[in-house]
């Protein structure tokens, strides 16, 4: 199979988590060519010859967005309407990475902003793809990553979340984007547990002082989506040497 027979596929913030895993699945499969597409660089001469994109640019950082409403705006709302507009021009097939927060979280900043950018997506005739929480053998974030590293929490103990493995989420991404669906599609595990659990699984003396709840559960009915049991055993599984190999991840 010649390059111009495969489909190509760029990927915006290929050194983000999941950009990063979108550019694994991709590489990997002998139909699919990967462009990987970072800050700085030109969407117009980048996306030349492209067929499809996937746009997993936008910053993940909720409380952020509350300190620099403008900036955040800017990030995700600007550049999301400006990377329409080249798609368009390259003739490329769009598909947005974006939050459960767009659906759960309208009374903020973060999720007006994943919200707008939704919309504008999806008058484009493209496709939004809403993750959750992730986990990863390389990597943690968030109110996890304070809680394998026995940090104060600013959440309330009840908050609850479908985390599935990056890996899946990335897997499944391109498998909606080359069956060209349409509308908002919705990841996850099936199954949710909260952050108290999370703590007791792991042994941990992190302190939640924060009466704030936050449920990000996926309303997916995708059939194999991977069970909340899969992330529970891989937290049962963290040993003190892994706690501090993937923080550093």
């Amino acid at each position: 199979m010649t390059i111009k027979q495969k489909k190509i596929i760029a990927i915006i913030g290929a050194q983000g988590l999941v950009g990063s895993e979108l550019t694994k699945v991709i590489n990997a499969k002998t139909n699919l060519t990967c462009v990987e597409v970072v800050r700085g660089d030109n969407f117009a001469v980048k996306l030349q010859n492209v067929d499809y994109v996937i746009h997993a640019a936008n910053s993940p950082k909720r409380y952020e967005a509350e300190l620099n409403q403008q900036m955040d705006y800017e990030e995700s709302v600007v550049k999301t309407a400006k990377l329409i507009d080249a798609c368009k021009g390259a003739g490329a097939r769009l598909l947005l990475i974006s939050s459960i927060s767009a659906r759960t979280q309208l009374n903020t900043v973060y999720g007006r902003h994943r919200h707008a950018c939704e919309l504008m997506v999806l008058q484009a005739g493209c496709v939004v793809v809403r993750l959750g929480y992730m986990f990863s053998k390389q990597k943690i974030y968030g109110a996890l990553s304070n809680i394998v590293n026995n940090e104060d929490v600013f959440l309330d103990p009840t908050s609850e979340y479908s985390y599935s493995d990056v890996s899946w989420n990335a897997n499944k991404i391109v498998e909606l984007l080359l069956t060209e669906g349409r509308g908002v599609v919705e990841l996850g595990a099936n199954g949710s547990i909260t952050l108290q659990v999370i703590a007791d699984l792991t042994s941990s003396t992190s302190v939640f002082k924060s009466d704030t709840i936050d449920i990000q559960i996926a309303q997916c009915d995708i059939k194999d989506r991977p069970k909340i049991q899969e992330f529970q055993d891989y937290l049962i599984g963290i040993s003190a040497n892994d706690k501090e190999i993937i923080s550093k991840g």
